[in-house]
């Protein structure tokens, strides 16, 4: 919490010295959650999106690619056990798509590039004095037999898109508080397709002198393990980690592990009323596979003993690597901090410095003011700026120039004996820059401990920010800007409102869940009138190989002959995955009448191998075409807005009905990763149509025992989206029983019906440049060889033009038949709720879901698992 925004009630005495108490108690560590973290929920979403970098004349339209950008999503509860136990957890999803830098090398070597045709950077030129120049083979002069050439001095970074990749973070603590002590443990797991990290962490404080003094400790231990595609980096040599490289879902994938301990150790001090200085050293140790897989490295070869030619110009062929980092990294931080309490306008001062190093070379700076300035009315703003700059690694050049020929066939792998190198990297990360960002903070107090969040920041990356300046070149410049937006309730202040309200005491306030329900339903929760209801979801669902055909697997050589309609399968599926994080605002209106809106983020997946005739009986081998491997797409899906009312507002009985409409927040177009044409439908977030919603539902209450059903069905409007097709209509039913088994705990069994049509229509066609097209025209030529030209004569020629082409149809997800279907699933679930206190009426619930009946229209994966994990609460 900020100082001068923990406590507003200037009744209170020596308010200064009470947030300077609570700010001590505060210190930002490496691992540790913090005691004074009062019972809350927090929710908060995050937009960040760079600019558009400096590609040498080259654009992101023409090479069909868009700035880097992230979606975030967090939620986070803490809850008070007892009264000196806390329980805290936290929930992160970042959504990322666009496209990064892979490697940088000369712009020379890009020009040639595009003048040859070649399909990556081979080779430049240079002269005496090592200025790089392109030639044109194309414009030859004989008298001076002599090219064309220009200089093309300079830098460029090379960009590549992978698929949107999603990483999720489950991490929890527990702290106990004792009078002068305090201890937190906790430990989490990070998991994204091609990484997963485990962690565990402990921390503690020592409360001296009255608690005006706090010393902090804390470690850490994290262990990851690391399995990427190469497939983005097929031009490199891979020489270097032969021994790691193995094929995996189609792909040859390099394989590593990590581990990262990390220790802090400081102290905060209360200097008066209104200042407190803190201070804090870090040390971090990380060993094991230390390289991005992803980053590339060029090498250029100088030959000292090839001549310069007519023009004055040399050859230098070059050839990209897979980046080679120590295994070993030690670093350390030491962080100082001064908070300084203005009476006037009581508000408060931050200023941080930090100072980082470590054995890679790398010498940081990082200088950090702002104010924490209260408006009144509830409203507090908080303006930020940030100084950062960094030296380069040791190892680290924007490309390796070496003094020798080429060490190997201009072609083939590398000859890494003849490469003076041991270490090499030319990660922009790992170079001298500087960077300047400013940022402002709105909060929002909107009563009974709720709060709204808004901030914007904009980054500054560039070489000559850089103290003492000879940072990176300008190629390697980009700016970035980051939204953020976040609701929080703090319970225990929700909680004193809701009892001075009323005229109770604390934790008095009715339940306003009138019903315990499965956590997987579509029809919000039956509130009280006046009641708000917001949940947090999490929805995770699979579906496994081998492809079937009514329930039955399917061959390979019949994959390929049928699964694609009228064209042979390229590919095949092994496996697909489907994940939302979805939010819901519920209000009671009337006695009878709830409102809700549900937004949702989604992100699905689809891994597809190479298909090719089975006669020998064996599998499908790996590798092969471009296509194969992990295929996934991330953004904000459809969003549903809803009106239910209820017929029978019994205490025990409810029977609703809802109506409603989808909105098109979602992507129904989403191309393929650089190309023009269109993903799989199931890769696809959103459907394209304004889509009508109806649903009833009846449930009813018994005691500890309660019952219900539901009914809905979503109708497409409109023929077609604007991308050729319409999703089916869908019908599902759930039927459901619970029981308390405790008084805090519900268990609960559902059976669900989905049925949902088949696609009508399909993608349209797509724009295609330069498409070749052969065409029977008239030629002018001797054909009798007489010497007489016969105008009559014809030929096939091949030209090129711009052309809507369909569709490329190459796995059975390319297929519209191969969609929709009928399908039953049962399962069970839980959900723990508070009977009294703040939490009273909120609820955690967890729902498990396996497959009973499969009815899938044409070729398909076979459904398996679905979890559905939600939080709410009422305000």
């Amino acid at each position: 919490m900020a100082v001068g925004a923990v406590v507003t009630d200037h009744a209170r005495p020596s308010r200064a010295l009470q947030t300077l108490t609570a700010a001590a108690l505060a210190l930002p560590g490496m691992t540790a959650a913090n005691a004074e973290d009062a019972p809350s929920f927090n929710v908060q979403y995050g937009h960040y999106e760079e600019g558009k970098r400096d590609l040498d004349g080259q654009s992101y339209k023409d090479l069909k690619l868009k700035p880097l950008r992230v979606d975030s999503f967090a939620v986070q509860g803490v809850v008070a056990l007892t009264d000196r136990l806390t329980l805290k957890a936290d929930f992160t999803q970042d959504s990322w798509s666009g496209a990064t830098p892979v490697v940088s090398l000369p712009s020379a070597a890009v020009k040639a590039q595009l003048l040859s045709g070649a399909s990556s950077p081979n080779s430049y030129h240079v002269d005496k004095n090592g200025v790089p120049y392109v030639v044109d083979f194309n414009d030859y002069d004989p008298v001076t037999d002599t090219y064309a050439h220009t200089a093309h001095p300079g830098l460029v970074h090379v960009l590549a898109s992978a698929s949107p990749e999603t990483r999720r973070q489950w991490d929890g603590s527990l702290t106990h508080e004792w009078n002068g002590a305090e201890l937190t443990v906790g430990g989490g797991i990070s998991d994204e397709h091609d990484y997963l990290s485990r962690f565990v962490n402990a921390s503690g404080k020592v409360f001296l002198n009255h608690k005006l003094t706090v010393l902090n400790w804390g470690g850490s231990l994290t262990r990851n393990r690391i399995h990427a595609s190469l497939a983005a980096n097929s031009a490199a040599d891979t020489g270097n980690y032969t021994d790691r490289i193995h094929e995996f879902d189609g792909q040859p994938t390099i394989f590593g592990q990590r581990s990262d301990y990390a220790a802090n150790v400081g102290v905060t001090q209360i200097l008066n009323e209104v200042a407190l200085i803190q201070a804090d050293i870090a040390y971090t140790r990380s060993s094991g596979f230390l390289e991005n897989p992803y980053k590339a490295v060029i090498f250029a070869f100088n030959d000292p003993d090839q001549p310069f030619d007519n023009s004055g110009l040399k050859y230098i062929p070059i050839k990209g690597s897979l980046e080679q980092r120590p295994d070993l990294r030690n670093q350390w931080a030491f962080n100082a901090r001064l908070t300084q309490h203005f009476a006037f306008g009581d508000g408060a001062f931050h200023l941080n410095y930090r100072y980082y190093r470590d054995d890679w070379g790398i010498r940081a700076h990082t200088l950090e003011a702002s104010l924490d300035q209260p408006l009144g009315g509830g409203w507090m703003i908080t303006p930020d700026v940030r100084y950062y700059t960094q030296t380069a690694a040791r190892f680290y050049a924007p490309y390796f120039l070496f003094n020798e020929a080429f060490p190997a066939h201009p072609g083939g792998p590398l000859d890494r004996s003849q490469i003076p190198l041991k270490y090499f990297s030319s990660d922009e990360r790992l170079s001298a820059f500087g960077a300047l960002s400013g940022s402002l903070a709105l909060q929002k107090s909107l009563g009974r401990g709720v709060s709204l969040d808004l901030s914007y920041e904009f980054y500054v990356h560039k070489g000559d920010l850089k103290l003492g300046g000879r940072g990176e070149p300008g190629y390697a410049d980009f700016h970035s800007s980051l939204l953020t937006a976040g609701l929080a309730m703090d319970l225990a202040r929700h909680q004193d409102e809701l009892a001075s309200a009323s005229g109770g005491i604390s934790g008095s306030r009715p339940d306003d869940l009138l019903t315990i329900r499965p956590a997987g339903l579509l029809m919000p929760d039956v509130l009280r009138p006046g009641t708000w209801a917001f949940s947090a979801a999490f929805k995770s669902q699979s579906w496994k190989g081998p492809l079937e055909l009514h329930n039955s697997p399917v061959s390979n050589n019949d994959l390929i002959a049928s699964a694609c309609g009228a064209v042979n399968c390229t590919l095949g599926p092994v496996r697909a995955g489907q994940n939302e994080a979805e939010f819901d605002l519920s209000y009671a209106v009337l006695p009878r009448l709830t409102l809700s809106v549900t937004p949702k983020y989604a992100e699905n997946s689809l891994t597809l191998v190479d298909v090719f005739p089975d006669f020998a009986g064996s599998l499908p081998p790996l590798g092969g075409p471009s296509g194969s491997g992990r295929h996934s797409t991330s953004s904000w899906g459809d969003t549903a807005a809803l009106a239910s009312l209820d017929l029978a507002s019994e205490s025990m009985a409810h029977v609703r009905v809802a109506a409603g409409l989808s909105v098109p927040t979602g992507e129904a177009g989403r191309r393929l990763n650089g190309k023009t044409d269109y993903v799989g439908y199931s890769l696809q977030t959103g459907s394209g149509t304004w889509d009508g919603i109806a649903a009833i539902d009846i449930e009813a209450a018994s005691g500890p025992f309660s019952a219900g059903a539901e009914l809905n069905a979503v109708k497409r409007m409109g023929r077609s989206n604007k991308f050729g097709y319409r999703l089916g209509d869908r019908l599902g039913g759930d039927f459901w029983a619970g029981d308390n088994v405790l008084p805090w705990l519900t268990a609960s069994a559902r059976v669900h019906f989905d049925a949902e049509g088949g696609i009508h229509g399909g993608y349209k066609d797509h724009l295609e440049k330069n498409v070749p097209f052969t065409e029977l025209q008239q030629v002018d030529y001797d054909v009798n060889g007489d010497g007489v030209v016969d105008s009559s004569d014809v030929d096939y020629v091949t030209v090129y033009r711009d052309a809507l082409v369909p569709h490329v149809v190459a796995s059975p997800d390319d297929l519209a038949a191969n969609h929709g279907g009928t399908f039953v699933d049962a399962g069970l679930g839980v959900t723990v709720h508070a009977v009294a206190g703040p939490f009273k009426g909120d609820r955690l619930s967890i729902e498990w879901m396996r497959p009973i009946f499969t009815g899938a229209y044409g070729y398909q994966l076979r459904p398996a698992t679905m979890i559905t994990a939600r939080a709410t609460i009422t305000i």
